[in-house]
Formats: structure tokens, C-alpha cells, sequence
């Protein structure tokens, strides 16, 4: 029987021991010379193997074995061609698979069927993991393929293979988190089904530009539900059902999606396939920090493109600011939606809508919480470390709204809305606010608990949140001072000192939440103090002992007055 399938046969072998790698056993021809000695003081490594097949290939296939040292062990073997694409031949990572060695025969991901690509390399890319490649397979005509493509499209027959891959994938998750003992769900979502260099694409370095490598996203691309626990290796026991002493001087609980009975957060968005996280991040933050300012329900659907735009405009570090992303919108600005639509690439700075200028939103400051060792650099920095992250990061959303958030998941911004406590361990769970749609985690949000000792340089966790007030040019608004509840408490916002719009009935205490007659002021750990027992309020016409029953018609707690207790 004829073999259609041509191999290229080597030996590559990468050992990751002691943080380095080596390469042995490697003909001239299939691999460079800089790649036969690496060294790296990290475990991760990615080494090149050149690929010559003297024209273009419709399939593309490795055989090898693989092994595991630890728990977020991963290996990735990517094919890029002449024009620089790049397609994904084959990924395994510590949740994907049982054992810790294990072997690959003709195994392909996304380049099973390829439509006439010309390979010039392969990229191995691994963290704390060896690789041992036995060889290469490729077909050069599409007769050599026809069984495998049938009656589709090679484009149909290979977004076929990914839902096929992708569903295997997504079992063997859900059945290794079970055996794991943790907490969330992989499932479809917008970004699973995203090719290789797409998903590669939303993600970012520090400067907005594209990493050169995809995170270890360890299944998050997959999260459509629970807690997705980072830093808690997978073959770690399952914590302890005996709960610990709780440690932390705040409420155990804290979500701006309900609070005063109100979600104070604004729509989740679509970054789509661009290296931009960073500005939705950024804009999600002050399109709910503008909500809490004033008090009320502006929802200002503002232009992250807009700061895409003017990323590089000298003025960004104007006033000594070095937060390159929140100096945009301190030191320059954003307008709205309509002015500037998202496109993803660069524009040009302050150019969309004829009245630009009257539509700008700035933020005053804004502080950032971080590492000691990279605090010293501003005083807009404010340091953190392992026993204080959690408790700092905590009181800034309580004091000053949802934060911007950084390196959770590596390389990746999002928007922190709030937070629970975990009810074995009492670590804290942060909720957050993604931009990859409403079709990814649980409608665009996620919880995630992430191991105290990731607060440190190597992983760099940031977060960042606005000083008041809010700039905006041309409307001029005012604080809202509500009170909901009728219990006398009034509500103004985030802002420390009541505002003269308050009615002449507020107490000089903010209420601690406005959906609720019980419930009046903070105490100094912002949790919330019942009101006396005596205290009787009007509540939807009706006076109310609180905790108690409702008798009496009323229009103001005036009507009511006190009784003893």
C-alpha cells in the first residue's frame, strides 16, 4: 500500500533541567545553529527547528513523547510558514492529560489540513517540561488528504477538526478538574474556538504590543463557570472541608454589580482578536467609577479606541505620570462610543467626531497598588505584598470603585468588580470583568482565586483605581443624594464627603446600603450596622419596626417617629 505521507525523521531532544534547556541529537539542515545550546534562568523554553520541504504542504503532523516535572507543565509545538502565519500543530498542558510522560504519533491540531502553506519553521514552546521528536509528516497535494477532507472545503474540513479537537479537549478538562477537587467548568466559548494566532492576539506586553508567545492559559480560554483557582497546582489534595479562622477586616463579601440594589457596572465588550485588553480594561474601570461618582446611571459607553489611538502621544507622561494606560485617560482623555468606534489598530490621536474636545471624560489621578520593589518609581504606586495584597486590594474597590486589574492572568487586563470569600479556606475569590464577550465564562465574567504567593515581581499583579472627581468638559453634573429606603440614610455615591445636594433629612453618615430600611451606617471595616431596634422608618407607605412588621400609613419616617424598644 502506498504511503502519501512523506516524513521528515530527527531526533530533538530538549531537556528542562535546573532552568536549562538542552538540544542534542540535531542534523544541520533541520535546525539553526543558535538553538543547539540554550540556557534560561526560567523554566520555560522555545527553541526553532527550521522545515524544508521544498514546497507547500496540506498536512502536517509530529510524532514524539513528551514529559511532565511538574504542575503547570506545558509543550506547544507551533509551524509558522514564509509568511509568517502561524498554526497550531500541537499543545498539552498538566489539566489536559493524566500521566506525566506520555507519547504523540502523527498527532496535528489545527494544521491536520492546511490549504497550501509553505512551512520555514517549527517553534517548540514549553514550560518545566522535555520533548523528544521523532519526526515530521506532511502531505503535498490535496489528493494525498482527500480522505480525510471528504466533500468540505479544506477551511470547512479544518474548522470541523477544531470543534472535534476542542470537544475532546473540553471532556478530559471537566474530567480532570473533578479528579483535581476544583471548582469551575470548561465548556465552548468565544475564545476557545479562536485559532492558535488569534488567541495569541488578546493578550499584550506592558508597551500594547503583541506577545511573542500565548500564555500557559492552563484552560482558562474554556472557563464558563465556578472558581478557576490559580496557583493551586492540579495534583494538589483537595483544601480541607474544615473551615479556617477568618482573617481579614472586611466584609466577607463586595460586588458594585449589587450594591444599594443596583448594578453599577456597564455592559461587558469585545476586545475581538486585538492586543487591546489593556484599554478595555482601563475604560470598564472609569465607565463604573463615572457611574458611582455622580450617583447615578450615566452608563457613558466610552471609546477605548480612543486611547488606542493616542497610546504614544508624548503628553501620556505629562505631570510625572508613569501608568502608561490610566495616563492616557488622565493627561489626554476619552470621548464616547459614536465619536471614536473600535476598529482595534492604531489611529490618529484626537481624531474622530467634528467636536471632539466637548466630549472628552477625564479622571483627576489615579493610585496603583503593586509590588514594593516597584513601588519606589511613584508615588502614584502603592506597595503590597503577600500578607497585605488581598486586604489592600480589597479596600480600594470598597473606597474607590471597580479597579483595573493586571497580571491575574498573565499578560491580560480586566476590570475588578468585587469580591467573595471562600468558605473553607477564606481566601478571597475576585469577580471579574473580562472583554471577550458575553460568550466566554459566565456572561463575560469570572471568579478567580488566586494563591497569595503570586503577589510577588515575577507574575507583577497590579491594580489600579481613579481619584476623584471626574472631568468632563462640557456637562456639568451633579451628584445625585438619594435616599431608597426611607430610613434616613442617604446615599451619595463613593465620594467621602456628603454633598450639598443632599435633602435637608439625611443623617451626616452615608447609608451603608440604600435597598435595605435595617441597615444604616459602615463601621470602620465597612461593614453595616443595623439601625435600633427602636428606630421605625416609612417604607413604601407603611411604617416599619425594623425587623419587624409594618403597620400605620406614612409618607416620610416623620409619620412614624420612635417607640420604646
Amino acid at each position: 500500500m502506498k504511503n502519501a505521507l512523506k516524513n521528515i525523521k530527527i531526533l530533538l531532544v530538549l531537556l528542562v533541567l535546573a532552568g536549562t534547556v538542552y538540544v542534542s541529537g540535531i542534523p544541520q539542515n533541520l535546525i539553526s545553529k543558535a538553538a543547539e545550546n540554550i540556557s534560561s534562568s526560567q523554566k520555560d523554553f522555545s527553541t526553532i527547528v527550521p522545515v524544508d520541504t521544498g514546497k507547500p504542504v496540506y498536512s502536517f503532523s509530529v510524532s514524539g513523547s513528551a514529559y511532565f516535572a511538574g504542575d503547570k507543565s506545558l509543550i506547544r509545538l507551533i509551524l509558522v510558514d514564509t509568511q509568517g502565519n502561524e498554526y497550531l500543530i500541537y499543545e498539552t498542558y498538566s489539566l489536559l492529560t493524566d500521566r506525566y510522560s506520555f507519547a504523540l504519533s502523527n498527532s496535528c491540531e489545527e494544521t491536520c489540513v492546511l490549504d497550501a502553506v509553505i512551512p520555514q519553521h517549527v517553534r517548540i514552546e514549553g514550560y518545566d517540561a522535555s520533548f523528544d521528536i521523532k519526526k515530521f509528516s506532511y502531505a503535498t497535494s490535496v489528493q494525498e488528504i482527500r480522505s480525510r477532507i471528504g466533500a468540505l472545503s479544506i477551511s470547512d474540513r479544518s474548522l470541523a477538526i477544531k470543534r472535534e479537537k476542542d470537544a475532546g479537549k473540553i471532556q478530559k478538562l471537566n474530567e480532570n478538574i473533578k479528579k483535581a477537587g476544583l471548582k469551575w467548568t470548561a465548556g465552548e466559548t468565544s475564545v476557545s474556538t479562536m485559532t492558535y494566532a488569534q488567541k495569541k492576539k488578546l493578550f499584550s506586553n506592558p508597551d500594547g504590543k503583541p506577545l511573542e508567545r500565548l500564555p500557559n492559559l492552563q484552560g482558562f480560554e474554556f472557563y464558563t463557570g465556578g472558581v478557576f483557582e490559580i496557583g493551586r497546582p492540579p495534583s494538589s489534595p483537595t483544601p480541607t472541608i474544615t473551615p479556617t479562622p477568618i482573617n481579614t477586616a472586611f466584609p466577607l463579601s463586595w460586588d458594585w454589580r449589587n450594591r444599594h440594589g443596583q448594578n453599577w457596572m456597564t455592559p461587558v465588550k469585545d476586545q475581538e482578536t486585538y492586543p487591546t485588553c489593556w484599554a478595555f480594561g482601563t475604560i470598564g474601570a472609569f465607565e463604573a467609577f463615572i457611574n458611582l461618582w455622580y450617583n447615578q446611571h450615566l452608563d457613558v459607553d466610552l471609546s477605548e479606541q480612543s486611547l488606542i489611538n493616542c497610546q504614544n502621544d508624548p503628553r501620556v507622561y505629562d505631570n510625572q505620570c508613569i501608568e502608561g494606560d490610566a495616563c492616557i485617560l488622565q493627561n489626554i482623555g476619552a470621548v464616547d462610543e459614536i465619536c471614536v468606534p473600535y476598529v482595534g489598530d492604531q489611529g490618529i490621536c484626537e481624531s474622530g467626531c467634528a467636536n471632539y474636545q466637548d466630549k472628552v471624560w477625564k479622571n483627576y489621578d489615579h493610585r496603583t497598588y503593586i509590588t514594593e520593589s516597584w513601588a519606589q518609581y511613584s508615588q502614584r504606586r502603592i506597595p503590597i505584598n503577600k500578607s497585605t495584597g488581598d486586604e489592600k486590594i480589597k479596600e480600594g474597590l470598597i473606597q474607590h470603585g471597580p479597579m483595573k486589574i493586571d497580571g491575574v492572568i498573565s499578560a491580560h487586563s480586566m476590570v475588578l468588580a468585587g469580591y467573595k470569600t471562600d468558605t473553607v479556606d477564606q481566601r478571597p475569590i475576585f469577580m471579574v470583568k473580562n472583554s471577550w464577550g458575553g460568550n466566554w465564562g459566565q456572561a463575560g465574567y469570572a471568579n478567580i482565586k488566586v494563591d497569595p504567593a503570586l503577589y510577588d515581581i515575577v507574575t507583577g499583579i497590579t491594580a489600579t483605581y481613579y481619584v476623584p472627581p471626574v472631568i468632563n468638559q462640557t456637562n456639568i453634573i451633579a451628584t445625585q443624594c438619594v435616599d431608597n429606603d426611607n430610613d434616613g440614610y442617604c446615599n451619595w455615591g463613593i465620594s467621602e464627603i456628603k454633598p450639598n445636594t443632599c435633602p435637608s433629612k439625611c443623617k451626616p453618615v452615608k447609608d451603608c446600603n440604600d435597598s435595605d430600611p435595617s441597615l444604616g451606617e459602615f463601621n470602620i471595616y465597612y461593614e453595616c450596622m443595623p439601625i435600633a431596634n427602636s428606630h421605625m422608618v416609612c417604607n413604601k407607605g407603611q411604617c416599619v419596626k425594623i425587623k419587624g412588621q409594618g403597620y400605620n400609613e406614612c409618607r416620610n419616617s416623620g409619620d412614624c417617629g420612635r417607640i420604646a424598644p
